[in-house]
């Protein structure tokens, strides 16, 4: 039997849709940084060779991260006795960091890190969140979040996501804790 026949307004993938240049690009932007977290510092040849783009493409993506403060030249490499040195380039990311937060029985935590790993934030404080009600807890997370951000503010780091971790079924569409038995919610 044949399988049905769907729309694609119907789906199966119906928030699917063909790349445009501006999706290519972030990908090709995001392969460019996964390529130097990987392999660590390299010359723009090496990230031609290590990523499949073109040398003009990785030039040109190269100069945008440069230009955000994600990338930056550390120096000359001499490949061989013949030629040019190539320029060295590396992860900077100092400008840009996430925050993790995570309530806990017992205690609450942020955790944040700017885009090369370093880490800004590493707080742990003590919480009975069992025996606090559910805003309760969350008001603390909150304080605790916002000074974690003033932190890594003060580092220099821009935060581009938060992420928070419950210990518990979570509706990530409604954003809602459905049950946490662990927290009494």
């Amino acid at each position: 039997m044949p399988p049905p026949v769907v729309s694609p307004a119907e789906g199966p993938f119906p928030a699917l849709a063909p790349a445009d240049q501006a999706a290519v690009r972030r990908s090709n932007l995001s392969l460019v940084l996964g390529w130097l977290r990987v392999a660590g510092p390299g010359s723009r040849t090496e990230i031609t060779a290590g990523t499949g783009l073109n040398k003009a493409t990785v030039s040109s993506l190269v100069a945008e991260l440069t230009d955000r403060g994600l990338v930056r030249e550390t120096g000359e490499r001499q490949f061989g006795s013949v030629g040019r040195p190539a320029r060295v380039l590396e992860l900077d990311g100092h400008g840009v960091g996430a925050l993790g937060l995570e309530a806990n029985v017992d205690y609450l935590a942020a955790y944040g890190t700017d885009l090369a790993g370093r880490v800004l934030v590493n707080r742990r404080v003590s919480a009975d969140v069992v025996g606090s009600s559910a805003d309760d807890a969350l008001d603390r997370l909150v304080q605790l979040a916002r000074s974690a951000l003033a932190q890594m503010g003060a580092h220099g780091a821009r935060v581009a996501g938060v992420g928070t971790a419950i210990p518990g079924l979570v509706d990530v569409t409604a954003g809602a804790v459905l049950f946490a038995p662990n927290l009494g919610w």
